[in-house]
């Protein structure tokens, strides 16, 4: 349950989690063979599942034989019977990343359903087809209202210049206003800067006004490299440092 934090109209859009393992821990070969993947699609009532190399979420997939396995619209039952979505689970060489239409936790739930369903199949040599994870990553698409303009975000200074060149000056004059799309990324200053990055970034933050709506509306999109919980608490911070 998310907590009460006075945003309106909240839609969680995607939480994924990635669920990195050391080499070895993680046998994909074994995961691939017919009966096993039977099982787990059916576990989850995936509409499909495809062997090939997973699309990048949390990095880059090696390739491999085999190379990766794809399950495509599962079902998770969740608080009775409310039915959340799994868009995707896909098993990489070395990575779990699984993608849902609903709460980070049904993440973990999805995993641990995962691992229930192989537990008593082993590999070759008698080790656990799916071992512990070495690392989890976290990831979230939310949407919600908050009167006010989006602009508020920028630097009343940049806005003000911005405002007064005189092909602006004409739009503003014609009602048109700063609709802003800010995109943030962390690294260390001795890196090399590659540019804007439109997939997953596991180190940025996006906040904007949601597609397709009007700017008026006062719905925004925020992609954030964190579970819905932590992205909601970070929204309600950063809504109580810009109030107008």
């Amino acid at each position: 349950m998310l907590p009460d934090v006075g945003l309106t109209d909240l839609r969680i859009i995607t939480s994924r989690r990635g669920y990195e393992f050391a080499p070895d821990t993680l046998r994909l070969t074994s995961l691939s063979m017919q009966p096993v993947v039977d099982h787990l699609k059916a576990g989850l009532s995936f509409q499909s599942v495809q062997i090939g190399t997973p699309p990048p979420t949390f990095g880059e997939v090696p390739l491999t034989i085999p190379p990766g396995l794809v399950f495509v619209m599962g079902v998770f039952p969740s608080n009775g019977n409310t039915l959340v979505p799994i868009r995707s689970v896909c098993i990489e060489p070395a990575r779990i990343v699984i993608d849902v239409a609903g709460p980070s936790e049904v993440c973990g739930k999805v995993f641990s359903t995962l691992k229930s369903r192989i537990k008593t199949v082993r590999a070759a040599d008698g080790s656990q087809i799916i071992g512990a994870p070495s690392r989890m990553l976290d990831s979230s698409e939310v949407s919600f209202r908050l009167p006010g303009r989006v602009a508020r975000f920028v630097d009343a200074r940049f806005l003000n210049v911005l405002s007064s060149l005189p092909t602006t000056t004409q739009w503003v004059a014609n009602g048109m206003d700063v609709v802003p799309s800010l995109r943030l990324h962390f690294q260390r200053p001795s890196e090399r800067y590659i540019g804007t990055q439109f997939g997953y970034d596991p180190y940025g933050f996006v906040l904007e006004v949601r597609a397709g709506s009007q700017p008026g509306d006062a719905t925004l999109f925020s992609s954030a490299p964190l579970d819905d919980i932590a992205h909601v608490q970070y929204l309600q911070q950063l809504a109580r440092a810009f109030e107008e």
